[in-house]
This record gives C-alpha cells, structure tokens and sequence, in this order.
C-alpha cells in the first residue's frame, strides 16, 4: 500500500481518473492481533491510505473468484423475526448456508454490471473507522467483468467511502475496470497481470534469497531445514525428463 500510494502522490498531475489498483481486498486481514508490530503496521497501512486520499485517486481493492458471504449473511438476517436475532442465529446462514454471494449475482448482473454498495460490518473495518476516521471505512460492490454472451464472471470490488460517495467516481471506476478486464482473455484486469509478471521472482533470484536466509540463519545457529512437503516436491521434480522440440 505504501508503494501504490507513492506511485500514486509521483502521479498527482496526470489528467484524471486515477486509479489506484490493489490486487487484494483493501482490509488487511493478514494483520491479526497475534501480530507482535500489529499496531505499527497498521499505522503504516492507513498512512498510506491517507496520502492516497490527499490525491483524490479513486483507491480500490480488486478480489478475484471471491468467495466471501456478505450479502448472504444479510439476507438471513432480513428473514428472521426480530426476537429471533441472536448469537446462535448468526453463527450460520441458516438456509443459505453455503451460498456464496457471486452464486447470487450470478443470475443479477449482466455483463458489465455492479452491485450496490455495501459496507462490511466487520471489527477491522469498524477500527479502521474509528482511528482514521469515515474517509477510510471500507465499502465493496460486485462486477461482473464477461463479455455479452459469456458466463458471469464476478469480481469484489472494495473501495474507501471517500470514492464510494462519489457516483461519478464510481461508474469510472467500474467502466475502467471492465475494459481492463477485457485486454486479456482471462477477465482479469490487464494492469495487475502486468504488475504480476514483473513482480514475479524468478528462479535463480529465489536460489540467491535463499542463501542469504541460509547464511543468516547459520549466523544464529539456526538450522536450515526443509519441510516434509517441500522435500517431497523435491523429489517429484528430480525425477521428471525434459524433451526437448527441435
């Protein structure tokens, strides 16, 4: 996120939209509070998303196949009594349980099409609420990034209330999203496969990471050894051939 906003804040003069993309949902979830630095980290985080917002950059979490429940989870709330509403009641979605909200906007969206907004009622996002203020609370719609005629493909979008209360920022957002999702055949949007293949760490630069973790563990007295799974691997991978197609 530190990264995106700086990218963001060398870009401030570009002519508008700007669009901030992160192939990730924008509450870092990854940040428990077993987390030693949870509260450092988290400054950072929403540091990063505070200078986002000084350059008014449309900021956006993009989620692929999602599988969460949210809408789901609400419209088993909306069919119980309100007597009925309880812990016990929540802890599953009763007759819904185990629907998942793309299976729903599967038969809502068109091609090209969003879902409303919502706000996920989540203790992170309450927190984030609470320490940066309404400008960083989470909201989220669904996309269905496919082209007419072909099967739903659905996207969550996750977005800062500073973007999701502004209508026009969010259909040129939605519009830039779908014709990215269209320079590839695979309705992923071509930005973050871009940022894929040159993020992508290759082989010999994993071999020279690992040496330097190994010499530093050794350094410590710590011993370097592999798992079960990777050794297996291993010895799957020593017994392949390679032919060559001249």
């Amino acid at each position: 996120m530190s990264a995106l906003a700086e990218q963001t804040w060398l870009r401030r003069g570009e002519p508008r939209p700007l669009v901030a993309l992160l192939d990730n949902p924008l509450l870092p979830f990854g940040i428990g509070k077993e987390v030693p630095e949870r509260d450092e980290l988290q400054n950072i985080y929403l540091s990063a998303i505070s200078r986002l917002l000084e350059t008014r950059a449309l900021l956006a979490g993009y989620t692929d196949r999602p599988r969460s429940r949210y809408v789901v989870g609400l419209l088993h709330l909306l069919s119980l009594e309100p007597e009925n509403v309880n812990r016990t009641t929540l802890a599953t979605d009763g007759r819904l349980e185990g629907l998942e909200d793309k299976a729903l906007f599967h038969y809502l969206l068109r091609p090209g099409e969003r879902s409303a907004l919502f706000v996920q009622m989540s203790p992170l996002n309450k927190e984030f609420k609470s320490r940066a203020g309404e400008t960083h609370e989470i909201a989220f719609f669904y996309l269905n990034t496919a082209a007419p005629g072909q099967a739903p493909t659905l996207a969550r979008v996750e977005i800062p209330m500073w973007v999701a209360e502004d209508r026009r920022a969010i259909a040129e957002l939605q519009a830039l999203l779908y014709h990215q999702c269209h320079q590839v055949a695979s309705r992923y949007p071509y930005v973050l496969t871009r940022a894929h293949e040159l993020a992508l760490i290759k082989s010999d630069e994993a071999r020279q990471l690992n040496v330097i973790i190994e010499v530093a563990m050794a350094r410590y007295g710590v011993a370097a050894e592999e798992s079960e799974k990777q050794l297996g691997k291993a010895a799957v991978g020593r017994r392949r051939t390679r032919f060559e197609v001249h």
